[in-house]
């Protein structure tokens, strides 16, 4: 799903237009509920891809463009997720915690050089979600939980964060942002002029700020995709940063990293700790956790390979039947949505170390650890859920029902 906003993204960014996860029209879409009131999710085009479109095609509003979030997705540790995810970076990755200390020296002058970008581009003026915002929070265009932190983006383009706060990533940069992307304690922005901002903990080194078109994160690094597909990865940590063009869809884990070949077959590359077939099949979406993976088939069927339990977390391969819409994993646990919007998460054994089963319905769902946020309905209205250790949960009241 990720690479089908490419596209649109250059689109908005050219124009000076922001918030490219919800201008109305031309969002991907699997089902009605990923698309805003007043919009139904389209016939497959050509290329096999929907998109969402006005219910009264004679409208003006037909002409906004709208695109769809999420991606996003994966993440870490939170309050009591912090203990599991510490024995997990302690089991595979000991330098993940060196690298977050290490990189936030470096990161934080890179950050304040960012913002000061960030800040020319107020200069262009606020940006609005579509044309009619019928939300009922002020015009909120996207949600990210990240691995102990929350944030929005709004309509003028301003980011605000909510969670952790002494690892400086629930304090963001001023401008006027286009796109968010959650990290483990890190999270990046793209501007209206496609520049590369990233801030907290463990965030990378800017080095290169763009522009770029498009950006996805692992726990620990953020990679950024320039207009001919190719790619600059920033931070040393994870697997490789790939050519968009190569993939349909990625998913960025902590070790290891997946994706969905253009005929629907799966290529994985990095290092997992424990073994795992790689499925065979065709497949639409494929997540990466800490150590599992998870892929949409073309049917609506779940599979899962990889590590199946981690202390708190068991069960993470134990992905439930039936048919789904769409596919996003946390770090050890993931959820998938139905067609109605309702979300069913596995991997946990209780609320209070990572998100369960919720009725909905919900759309653009976000996670990177051990709590999700998506938005209520059709509404900007925001539920966070799982676990809570450092306020990541404690959504601000203008931005709930």
């Amino acid at each position: 799903m990720k690479n089908l906003l490419l596209g649109f993204l250059l689109t908005l960014l050219s124009a000076g237009l922001g918030c490219s996860l919800l201008d109305r029209t031309q969002t991907p879409c699997l089902i009605d509920a990923h698309c805003f009131e007043g919009y139904v999710c389209g016939e497959a085009d050509s290329e096999g891809e929907r998109h969402c479109i006005a219910e009264d095609t004679g409208d003006d509003d037909a002409g906004d463009d709208d695109s769809g979030d999420d991606d996003t997705s994966g993440d870490d540790d939170s309050g009591d997720d912090d203990s599991t995810g510490d024995d997990d970076s302690g089991d595979d990755d000991s330098g993940d915690d060196d690298s977050g200390d290490d990189d936030s020296g470096d990161d934080d002058s890179a950050g304040d050089d960012d913002d000061s970008a960030g800040d020319d581009d107020d200069s262009a003026g606020g940006v609005d979600c579509d044309g009619t915002n019928p939300g009922l929070a002020g015009g909120i265009c996207q949600v990210i939980a990240g691995g102990e932190y929350s944030c929005v983006l709004d309509t003028a383009g301003t980011i605000d964060c909510w969670g952790r706060s002494d690892t400086g990533v629930s304090s963001p940069p001023a401008g006027n942002f286009v796109k968010l992307e959650p990290g483990f304690r890190h999270a990046c922005a793209l501007d209206v002029n496609g520049r590369l901002v990233c801030w907290g903990s463990d965030h990378p080194t800017v080095d290169n700020p763009g522009p770029y078109v498009d950006i996805q994160s692992g726990p620990h690094f953020t990679c950024a995709w320039e207009a001919d597909g190719s790619v600059t990865k920033y931070s040393s940590h994870g697997a490789e940063c790939r050519d968009a063009t190569r993939y349909i869809d990625q998913g960025l884990g902590k070790f290891h990293s997946c994706g969905v070949l253009p005929d629907g077959t799966l290529e994985c590359w990095g290092s997992m700790p424990s073994s795992g077939t790689l499925p065979s099949g065709t497949f639409t979406e494929v997540e990466a956790g800490f150590h599992h993976s998870c892929a949409l088939r073309s049917d609506g069927t779940i599979t899962c390979w990889g590590q199946g339990t981690n202390g708190a977390s068991t069960g993470m391969l134990n992905n439930p039947g039936g048919v789904w819409a769409s596919l996003l994993a946390g770090a050890y646990h993931t959820c998938a949505t139905d067609e109605s919007g309702g979300v069913t998460c596995w991997g946990c054994n209780s609320e209070a170390s990572c998100p369960e089963t919720r009725e909905g319905p919900y759309r653009l769902l976000s996670t990177k650890g051990h709590h999700n946020c998506a938005f209520v309905g059709t509404t900007d209205d925001i539920d966070c859920w799982g676990a809570n250790g450092w306020g990541q949960l404690d959504v601000p009241v203008e931005y709930t029902p």
